[in-house]
């Protein structure tokens, strides 16, 4: 009675497993939506999406924007690097914040001649992980037949927007806003109170707290001198 009993238990114990692991197998296509950071490259649920107009772009597994990488920047990186004609030499070219600890997008060499672009970064165990792709910015897996086509990506309302920017508020254009946090979900920014470094800006009074407005409702500016 005892062993048809725990025999029972771990056929079932095998079919939750198995019916666990079949999204994995059949492709999750929510993880071939264009994102360089699929399933096999673990940061954390955070997510890599690059292109040759924007450069590339970190988001949070909320899609919260979280690091932008212009493609000025990366195309400088790449021809700092071809100066130096050493393999395996690297040319960071940001570091900023994801969601469990700092992301750095550098290039370095490789023995082909080929530069590439990588990534490093830490998932929710703080374990490190670092990624490379080429300069294409093709996924590194292509997208199962299964999944179908990808849906057309929506335009969006903090499109053209990055993170310390500075903007004019709707609430007062007065003071100096920088943006502070980016949420392309809810298509808000975070906003805040950027005083001048000049003598005449100096005030006592407590600053205004930080707002959050959508990203339409906002005006990029020059910002304090």
């Amino acid at each position: 009675m005892n062993i048809r009993r725990n025999l029972v238990i771990i056929i079932a114990s095998l079919v939750l497993v198995f019916a666990a692991a079949v999204p994995l197998l059949a492709g999750d296509c929510g993880f071939y939506d264009g994102r360089l950071t699929e399933l096999e490259f673990h940061f954390g649920g955070d997510a890599l999406f690059c292109n040759q107009e924007d450069g590339c772009t970190l988001l949070s597994a909320t899609g919260q924007e979280l690091m932008r990488w212009s493609q000025a920047d990366i195309d400088a990186a790449l021809v700092e690097l071809s100066t130096t004609n050493a393999v395996g030499a690297a040319v960071i070219i940001a570091q900023g914040n994801g969601t469990y600890g700092p992301s750095t997008l550098f290039v370095n060499g490789k023995a082909s001649g080929e530069p590439q672009i990588c990534l490093a970064g830490f998932d929710e165990h703080g374990k490190s992980n670092e990624m490379c792709f080429g300069r294409d910015y093709v996924a590194p897996t292509a997208r199962p037949a299964n999944c179908g086509e990808p849906a057309p990506v929506a335009e969006n309302t903090c499109d053209g927007l990055s993170l310390g920017m500075f903007v004019d508020s709707p609430s007062n254009s007065l003071y100096y806003w920088q943006i502070i946090a980016i949420d392309l979900v809810a298509e808000t920014v975070t906003l805040r109170f950027s005083l001048p470094n000049l003598p005449q800006f100096n005030v006592s009074a407590a600053p205004p707290p930080d707002e959050t407005v959508a990203c339409s409702a906002v005006v990029p500016t020059r910002g304090p001198i």
